[in-house]
């Protein structure tokens, strides 16, 4: 539960929907929180096994108004292991920036804050869909010779916070989500990582360009 002091410790392992904790409020991270925000940070060490269960607080607050902060708390949490939370929807705007920060309580006594991990709440879908060019295989053109990658050009049509863009040659899309580790620990799968269905924008708002050579099968692919 605690370092040499025997005050508590800082929660660490800091999670926001099982995505890292963005330090950076010039890089947040962008999450959905429709049905409120889940946060998670691991209290003190596995090792500490006789001091038994800890609290774990959380509150948010928008970074144009740090007075206005909500408070979640996760009673009864075991040391050494992730501790979940969720921020209720009604503390979010779409489109604003928030900071977030931890604390673990045990024995009446109080750990520092963490440091503060800020996110900027995104639930609004995409506008407009993607526009899709080629410049080796220009729309309406008939049978091409092959021999040579698609080369095609992904564009986010003038939706300015279009990050990338996920694409199949057969309309079935791979589902982005985390697997959890030991203690609790999530392990959230960078999608851009995958390049055989997504593909990061130049920039936010942007396009990307790809290569892509289609997939062995008979008749016409399509993408």
């Amino acid at each position: 539960m605690s370092a040499a002091s025997g005050t508590p410790t800082t929660p660490t392992q800091l999670f926001n929907s099982n995505q890292s904790c963005s330090t950076d409020e010039t890089t947040p991270t962008y999450l959905r929180a429709r049905e409120g925000l889940t946060v998670m940070g691991i209290p003190g060490s596995p090792e500490n096994t006789d001091n038994g269960p800890v609290t774990v607080r959380y509150q948010v607050w928008p970074i144009t108004d740090p007075t206005r902060i909500t408070t979640v708390s996760r009673d009864h949490a075991a040391l050494g292991f992730e501790a979940t939370a969720v921020f209720p929807a009604d503390a979010f705007t779409d489109g604003q920036t928030y900071a977030w920060q931890a604390q673990m309580v045990a024995g009446g006594t109080a750990s520092d804050w963490s440091a503060e991990c800020y996110v900027t709440i995104d639930n609004t879908a995409p506008s407009k869909p993607p526009t899709i060019s080629s410049s080796n295989y220009p729309d309406n053109d008939e049978w091409n010779q092959g021999g040579e990658p698609v080369q095609v050009t992904l564009d986010a049509n003038g939706v300015d916070d279009v990050a990338g863009f996920e694409f199949s040659w057969t309309g079935d899309f791979p589902v982005i989500g985390a697997s959890i580790g030991a203690y609790g620990v999530p392990h959230f799968e960078d999608s851009y990582e995958n390049p055989k269905y997504f593909k990061r924008a130049d920039t936010l708002g942007g396009s990307a360009t790809l290569n892509l050579i289609p997939p062995r099968g008979a008749g016409v692919m399509t993408q």
